[in-house]
């Protein structure tokens, strides 16, 4: 049961001195120092980016073939979420205490996972008659990104943390940066601002080998493993995305 049905038959504190939950200040740093202080450490190549050994004949399969080698990948999704049930319980109870109390819900990503999380954030005020405001999408790159691809939207930390300073979080708020490698700078960027104004922040990845740098409240990791297109996380990792952020609201 997802957030916004929990609360749908009922109906800013900041710091100001850039210094967040981890005792470091991010005012006046570089992109490339920024991310020595956030930016998860990568103890392996990401899972995400493996090449899978069930497709390296994927040029050559038959049509039908290749339908069910993609069918079989993907019902390896549900099998990788269902071990996350907790933590998945753990979001959603705290999403829906950030909506009884004022707050409001904020995706946060790049490419495909931004995308997706400004898909699920415009079906809630049509499915639950929520206000505009109450769950939001932000993606790198600004709006033209929904629907062409900005090229190195993705590496500024900066520009993560500008976004939450501009949506004005507060702590009664609840921040999921999505990123399925786990150590997408701008993602890195938002969370770590959302943590300096006090708000809930998690991390929804794919990729297990990552060792963070900050502590986020929570991080949820549901291990895909590599996509049948090698690097192509617009599949595996996309169907596991848009899964879980059904659930959440």
């Amino acid at each position: 049961m997802g957030a916004l049905r929990m609360i749908s038959d009922k109906n800013s504190n900041s710091s100001d001195n850039g210094v967040n939950k981890n005792g470091v200040s991010f005012n006046h740093m570089t992109n490339e120092q920024l991310s020595q202080l956030i930016v998860p450490e990568s103890t392996s190549l990401s899972m995400t980016e493996l090449r899978n050994e069930r497709s390296t004949k994927l040029d050559s399969m038959s049509v039908t073939d290749a339908i069910e080698l993609m069918i079989g990948e993907e019902s390896r999704n549900f099998a990788e979420i269902r071990k996350q049930i907790k933590t998945i319980e753990t979001l959603i109870r705290r999403i829906t205490h950030a909506f009884k109390n004022n707050g409001r819900l904020f995706y946060v990503g790049s490419g495909t996972s931004g995308r997706l999380g400004i898909l699920d954030a415009s079906e809630c005020p049509p499915t639950f008659s929520s206000p505009s405001y109450l769950v939001q999408g932000i993606i790198a790159g600004g709006n033209k990104a929904i629907h062409s691809a900005i090229e190195g939207a993705e590496d500024s930390i900066i520009d993560g943390i500008n976004a939450i300073e501009d949506k004005d979080i507060t702590e009664n708020d609840v921040v999921i940066g999505i990123a399925a490698c786990g150590r997408t700078p701008y993602v890195w960027g938002a969370l770590y601002a959302a943590q300096n104004r006090k708000a809930y922040t998690c991390l929804l990845c794919f990729n297990p080998n990552i060792k963070p740098r900050i502590k986020l409240d929570l991080q949820l990791t549901v291990t895909t493993g590599p996509e049948v297109l090698t690097g192509s996380t617009r599949l595996k990792a996309g169907t596991a995305t848009k899964c879980i952020l059904n659930m959440l609201t």
